[in-house]
Parts: C-alpha cells; sequence; structure tokens
C-alpha cells in the first residue's frame, strides 16, 4: 500500500511517496511557496495554499491519498517530564497528560500531545511534544480539500534522528547527538542520549537566502551550535558532558547553500563539535533531495 509524506516549511511544499516495504520511492518532488502563504507554521492564506498544493500535485505521479504529515519546527513545543517510581507503565498516559493538562506545561490550551518514553540508569522520562490542534487542523483540512487524508504525524527531530540510524545498529545510537536540521530561515537543534531527545531549541537565521549571504549564513550555523554546545555542558550538565558528534540536516530550498553548508563543515568546522555527520544514502544526488526525501519516508507507524 503507497503512502504519501508531505512537509511544509514557511517557504516549500515537499511531497515524497512510497510503497510500504519498498525502499525504492515512487515520486517525490518540492515546490516554493509563495510568499506569505505561511508564516511561522501557521497558515494565513488557506484557499491560496489549497490551490497551489493542488496544482502542484496535478504535476505529480502520485497515486497514494494516505498521508503522512511531518510538522513545521515553528508549531511543535517540547517538554520533558520525570516519571515518578509510583507509576506504573499502564498509567503512563494518564499521568502524562494529566501533568501537561493541570501544570499548563504547553503554551496553548488547545494541546495535542504525543511522547517518547525513554529509561536510563533507572531513571524514567518522557519527552513531550505537543502542537495547538486549531494550527494542526487547518493543514488536515487542506490536505483533505486536495483529496488526501492524513494519517499519521511526525515531528522532524524525531524524524532526522530515526533517518540517520535506519540503517546502523543500535548501539551505535547510544552516544549523545546533536541534530541540527537547516531551513530557510531557522535552525533546529536537538539533543538525543540513549536513542531519545532531551534537548531541542530553535533559532530563527537572520540572513536572506542568496549567494552572496552563504558565507554569513554558515558563520550563524556554526556559532549557534557552538553556543548550544557550550549552553549543554556547563549550564545543564556543569561540564560533566559535552556533544561531541552532530549530524546535519540541510533543508534549506536552495541545493546550491546545502552543498555550501556541507563543503564548509568538512573543510572548516568552527562548531566546537569534533565528529560532524551528513546523511547521504546516495551520493550521486544533491544533499537536499536525499535528506529530505528519505526524512519524509522515516514517519513513525504508530
Amino acid at each position: 500500500m503507497k503512502n504519501i509524506s508531505i512537509y511544509f516549511t514557511d517557504s516549500d511544499f515537499i511531497f515524497v511517496e512510497k510503497g510500504r516495504g519498498v525502499s525504492k520511492l515512487t515520486d517525490f518532488g518540492s515546490a516554493k511557496i509563495p510568499k506569505g502563504l505561511i508564516q511561522n507554521g501557521k497558515i494565513v492564506q488557506f484557499e491560496k495554499l489549497a490551490k497551489f498544493v493542488d496544482s502542484v500535485l496535478s504535476y505529480s505521479k502520485i497515486t497514494a491519498r494516505n498521508t503522512n504529515l511531518l510538522l513545521h519546527e515553528k508549531i511543535v513545543t517540547y517538554i520533558t517530564l520525570e516519571i515518578p517510581e509510583e507509576v506504573k507503565p499502564r498509567n503512563y498516559d494518564k499521568y502524562i497528560r494529566t501533568e501537561v493538562e493541570e501544570k499548563q506545561l504547553l503554551p496553548f490550551t488547545d494541546s495535542v500531545i504525543d511522547y517518547e518514553i525513554s529509561i536510563h540508569n533507572g531513571v524514567r522520562k518522557a519527552f513531550v511534544f505537543g502542537v495547538s490542534e486549531e494550527v494542526v487542523s487547518d493543514y488536515v483540512k487542506l490536505l483533505k480539500e486536495v483529496g488526501l487524508r492524513v494519517t499519521l504525524t511526525d515531528v522532524p527531530a524525531l524524524a532526522s534522528h530515526r533517518t540517520f540510524y535506519s540503517d546502523k545498529p543500535l548501539a551505535a545510537t547510544e552516544a549523545e547527538t546533536m541534530f541540527v536540521n537547516v531551513y530557510n530561515t531557522l535552525i533546529s537543534i536537538n539533543i538525543f542520549s540513549n536513542q531519545y531527545p532531551i534537548f531541542n531549541v530553535i533559532f530563527e537565521l537572520k540572513h536572506e537566502v542568496v549567494p552572496d549571504n552563504y558565507n554569513a549564513i554558515i558563520q550563524d550555523i556554526q556559532d549557534e551550535v557552538y553556543r548550544m554546545n557550550n549552553y549543554y555542558e556547563w549550564n545543564i550538565n556543569h561540564g560533566k558532558s559535552r556533544i561531541d558528534s552532530a549530524v546535519f540536516f540541510p533543508m534549506t530550498s536552495e541545493a546550491g547553500l546545502n552543498n555550501f553548508i556541507i563543503q564548509k563543515l568538512k573543510d572548516d568546522n568552527q562548531t566546537g563539535v569534533s565528529q560532524i555527520n551528513f546523511y547521504d544514502v546516495e551520493a550521486e544526488q544533491a544533499p537536499y533531495d536525499v535528506s529530505v526525501k528519505y526524512l519524509l519516508t522515516m514517519s513513525r507507524t504508530m
């Protein structure tokens, strides 16, 4: 059975069709969204965006209707909860949802949440990600209007991690690793430990995506990674733990910039992270196409 995976940023509409259990992608593509239709992850011109999406898909070869929606980075909020010893596994869901609601831990009143549970050295934690139901509903309605049905949702932080480790042994995920997703206007930094996310932060990029600004953009990226690594080491771990490995997913709408980011990090790494990795399963393809299309196919199956 085929599924279509879809991802919106403020500037790009990206889609991938892939059969279940089939490694080869059936069809994929991306198109630049006219400016102003999506702002900070929220749809602000619904009808114009629906017509745009419908027009793009009409030129594709996709036939799937069931849709995996990768949520915009800006609309997802992350929190971490420690689960007390007395809470039984069967009560995890009730405990997490009660804590989030009663303590108003998320910045919206109509929250929809999901979570990942980690158990390390006897400590149980829930990494909770939440979104506004109203904001997500706009995307669901928009895709329904163009004949698609959202059956799964996912968040980029988890999808990036899952994608990178999809063909690696489980033991490889034990170390603390930073994942960096780079877009036209923002950078998302996520730290994972023992397969589970433990830290997330998003920064706005200050420069317009044009060739004259490429050097300034890569400097901004490296400065933020360096700063967050220091923050993680000293403010969170009090000098006891530092990130030595980072995985970069350049996902701007400009293939030239994505290539530039990768090459610059290889040639002149100023991030403070000693080991830099990139997801590149098909070396003959542009890093942007490889990163995005495979990231989208890794949507969760729960």
